[in-house]
């Protein structure tokens, strides 16, 4: 498991091939989330677990609660994150996945290119 000092995101690798990467991700830190973002040729799947998650995908917003699943098509801009008190945890599917391990455990592209792309961070994810 790996787990981003920053905000506490903790993200567990279940399988990888080259069409598909399946991992658990843990949002523990109220208020937090991933920072928009768009993968050009990569479609991902969200499954909630436990807690209630809040989405922007293609600018709507949602929330999305145990069982219920989002999804951010290939090319789309979209964001993820825990509006709650509680931890929330999701099951992440990415389609194709295109060597994204090294980018979802905070390796992968260049801090420059990550920056230029504004994958730099994590932020507060508030309630509208």
């Amino acid at each position: 498991m790996i787990e981003h000092p920053r905000t506490g995101e903790q993200v567990e690798f279940l399988s990888e091939t080259p069409d598909l990467l399946v991992m658990h991700t843990r949002w523990t830190r109220p208020g937090h989330r991933v920072v928009e973002h768009v993968h050009p040729g990569m479609e991902e799947r969200f499954e909630v677990l436990e807690g209630r998650a809040a989405f922007r995908i293609g600018g709507v917003e949602s929330e999305a609660g145990p069982g219920e699943v989002v999804v951010a098509p290939t090319g789309t801009r979209h964001l993820a994150g825990n509006p709650t008190d509680v931890p929330v945890r999701v099951r992440i599917e990415m389609r194709p996945a295109c060597a994204r391990r090294g980018a979802a455990g905070g390796r992968g592209r260049p801090r420059r290119e990550r920056q230029r792309l504004g994958q730099r961070g994590h932020g507060p994810l508030r309630r509208a």
